[in-house]
This record gives C-alpha cells, sequence and structure tokens, in this order.
C-alpha cells in the first residue's frame, strides 16, 4: 500500500463496495447483506465476515468492525422474529444437529461444524429447519 496510485485507486474502490454494503444491508432486517439462493446465505455470510476482517485492517475509516461482528452474531444466531438458531452445531440456544461436512449423507454429527443457513420457506422471514436425526439423539463421535 505504499505506492500512492495503487492506494488511491483501492480508496476509491472501497467506498464504492462501502455504498453497495450498505445498501444490501439496508435492504434486510439480518445488519449483514442476505441474498438466499436455493438454501440460506450462511455460508456466503460467513464468508462476508471473514473478509471484513481484512478489509478493516486496512481501511478501517470504510469498513467498520460492525460489518465483521453482525457476520458473526448472524451465525450464532442473533436473527430477527423466532428465529435463534445458531449455524454452528451445538452452539447456542438453537441446536443445530447436522452440518455441512463429509458426514451430511449419513446423519451424525461433528461438533462446531457450519450449516449452510436458513431455508427458504418463502414467507415473512426465512425459517430454520433441522434435518431428521435418527433414533433419540444424534450420533457423536
Amino acid at each position: 500500500m505504499h505506492a500512492q496510485c495503487f492506494k488511491k485507486i483501492m480508496t476509491s474502490l472501497s467506498k464504492m463496495y462501502t455504498k453497495k454494503i450498505k445498501k444490501q444491508i439496508s435492504e434486510t432486517p439480518y445488519n449483514v447483506p442476505y441474498v438466499p439462493n436455493i438454501w440460506g446465505a450462511g455460508l456466503e455470510i460467513q464468508n462476508f465476515g471473514m473478509k471484513q476482517y481484512f478489509y478493516h485492517v486496512v481501511f478501517p475509516e470504510y469498513f467498520p468492525k460492525s460489518y465483521m461482528l453482525n457476520a458473526l452474531d448472524f451465525i450464532l444466531g442473533t436473527h430477527p422474529v423466532v428465529n435463534i438458531s445458531c449455524f454452528a452445531s451445538r452452539i447456542g440456544v438453537g441446536l443445530l444437529t447436522q452440518a455441512y461436512r463429509i458426514n451430511r449423507g449419513e446423519h451424525s454429527h461433528i461438533p462446531r461444524g457450519i450449516g449452510s443457513g436458513t431455508a427458504l420457506i418463502r414467507l415473512i422471514f426465512p425459517n430454520l429447519l433441522n434435518a431428521p436425526v435418527y433414533g433419540n439423539k444424534p450420533n457423536m463421535f
């Protein structure tokens, strides 16, 4: 970041990207850009939060740490309405039991695995539905 020309270009791009983020955040009640496709946007929100850390380190005047922390809050279960489920398995109040890892097809459990987000049941807000767990409790390794 020592070359003035490069810094000027990056500053200009950062300003434009910040405007885009603010617009996306204003369109949802989640305080993060939430643009689901077939399934939820949980993995994209994790990616967004991780990138925001690096943006904040380089350009704290354009990328406040609240962007990164809002993404973390979302993954840990801070959602509007009744959905307080966490997308990291076995963390928080609403316990996600099956996460997206190599065990997905066998309906087993890996602690702190990450789910992709909410199922798109298009009412007012997306809902988080747990995958079926066979037996009385999930398989624990």
